[in-house]
């Protein structure tokens, strides 16, 4: 069965270097969206129903907070990685109280992303 990841940074090169790290994935029938905020991941999200986010907290619209807020709220439970600069303590829990079920800092390895998000596919979808 198909696996649908949505990718969401309001910053393409980033949005793209994402995508590349997950690109072998595709071979194992992961499907990928991408969101250029969080008006569109809302959007997306409800349309697609995601089985992933990979969500960034600073957006121009709504924070990666209030999104997966929203997405918990409204019952669609993807598993939500947050891959933001927003390393602070605050940041983190604030993220984890909302319902983010993993959080990881940029700059991030890509290989340890794969790693990561391959790891979450098997287990917990």
């Amino acid at each position: 069965m198909s696996k649908k990841i949505l990718i969401v940074d309001d910053e393409i090169h980033m949005r793209d270097l994402i995508e590349r790290a997950l690109e072998p994935l595709s071979d194992a029938d992961v499907q990928f969206l991408s969101a250029r905020g969080g008006i569109e991941a809302i959007e997306k999200a409800t349309l697609y129903k995601p089985d992933m986010v990979i969500l960034d907290i600073m957006m121009p619209d709504l924070s990666g907070i209030e999104v997966c807020s929203k997405v918990k709220k409204d019952g669609l439970s993807p598993y939500v990685l947050m891959l933001t600069a927003m390393g602070q303590k605050n940041n983190k829990i604030d993220a984890l109280e909302v319902g983010a079920d993993e959080y990881i800092t940029k700059p991030f390895d890509p290989e340890y992303l794969l790693q990561r998000v391959s790891q979450i596919i098997k287990v917990a979808l």
